[in-house]
């Protein structure tokens, strides 16, 4: 958990597909529209390296008047917060993280 305003932050890339609209129920009962995206990213100085990010785009966020136009390899510029979560690679057991954002 992190303060609001402290935990920004912007990062470029590559769709990988089309955003994916989901319809999830809340703590509270109510239910409402995410959309889910991954951006693959490629670090400039060793295009070798490269990272993907989760998106997920709420449906009353600013972020969800333009998800008519997130098409699969469209350039995009996110700003957000991040989120990481561990995950358990599929080489070696080894546990690593992945980046997930929460667009604005």
């Amino acid at each position: 958990m992190s303060s609001a305003g402290f935990n920004q932050w912007t990062v470029s890339g590559n769709l990988g597909a089309d955003a994916v609209v989901k319809t999830v129920t809340l703590k509270d009962g109510r239910e409402a529209k995410v959309a889910e995206a991954t951006i693959y990213v490629r670090k400039s100085r060793n295009r070798e390296e490269s990272f993907t990010v989760s998106l997920s785009i709420w449906e009353k966020s600013a972020a969800w008047r333009v998800l008519p136009y997130l098409k699969k390899g469209s350039l995009i510029i996110c700003t957000g917060a991040v989120e990481p979560n561990p995950f358990i690679s599929s080489n070696g057991n080894e546990e690593a993280e992945e980046l997930v954002a929460v667009a604005v």
